[in-house]
């Protein structure tokens, strides 16, 4: 079954793996995915099961956003392979590094394992990163630091990302990554006031997230998660570029710019007016 689907290959009775499958699941490897498994718990799976009860309902088969469980801590780990080339798209776009894009404090919006701000880091020895999320994730984003070697530049900030202050007129950058699809547009708008506040005037965020086409009809993937947020949140979603649009305008931001990277997310940039 394997060699059917382009895991192995076989000569007589011997089977190899395939460059694909040597690449991406081998164990130890930089660029081994075998853990995004656990991205999504094993509860998680079964209330797929239950969507049409989500559907009939309104509401959440497993309530994973508001809660604090160590499941966070696995999900932050088991994302980093995938995050890795977003982040190097991010360094990018933002230019970091690159003549007067040097010393930036940035902020990271629920870090997780706070793989982005940290891959600035690398790319800047003069920036620093203040990440703010939950107690025992920022234990995993600790570790993940102090293995890169950016540790001495961060700052962790435990806390409730809707009730807690991000602060005001200090950062330069401030990543929002994969965590307003947990939302709806009310909480969304409400995170993206406060990363405002924080940043300094002419200050950019960083939207990094699943975003549906227009018509929600095309956008394989982030429609699919679409179901996924349906089933563990309240009220979360998955966005078009023109809802997260119409909520940076209305907070403030200008110069809404959407970046098409590869992979299914889609990075969104936009400057505090």
């Amino acid at each position: 079954a394997l060699c059917a689907i382009g895991l192995l290959t076989k000569s007589r009775d011997i089977y190899s793996l395939t460059p694909t499958a040597d690449k991406f699941l081998v164990k130890n490897k930089e660029t081994y995915i075998g853990s995004f498994s656990s991205a999504i718990p094993l509860a998680h799976w079964e209330a797929f099961g239950r969507m049409a009860e989500a559907v009939k309902s309104g509401k959440p088969i497993v309530d994973f956003i508001s809660c604090e469980s160590k499941e966070w801590e696995e999900v932050a780990l088991s994302l980093i392979p995938l995050a890795l080339p977003v982040a190097d798209a991010l360094c990018d776009i933002i230019g970091i590094g690159r003549g007067d894009k040097t010393g930036l404090k940035i902020l990271d919006v629920a870090c997780g394992s706070g793989i982005y701000g940290y891959t600035l880091l690398k790319h800047d020895p003069k920036s620093s990163v203040t990440g703010i999320d939950r107690q025992n994730v920022l234990r995993v984003a600790e570790n993940v630091a102090q293995k890169m070697g950016v540790a001495d530049r961060v700052v962790h900030r435990p806390g409730d990302i809707l009730a807690m202050t991000y602060g005001h007129n200090e950062f330069d950058i401030a990543i929002v990554s994969h965590i307003l699809q947990g939302f709806g547009p009310e909480k969304g708008r409400r995170i993206l006031e406060k990363v405002y506040k924080a940043l300094i005037s002419g200050g950019m965020v960083v939207i990094n997230d699943f975003v549906a086409d227009e018509e929600r009809s095309i956008a394989k993937y982030p429609l699919l998660f679409a179901c996924y947020m349906l089933i563990v949140t309240e009220d979360g979603d998955t966005y078009t570029f023109s809802e997260f649009k119409s909520w940076l305008d209305e907070v403030g931001f200008i110069d809404v710019t959407k970046h098409d990277i590869s992979g299914e997310s889609t990075l969104i940039t936009a400057i505090k007016g």
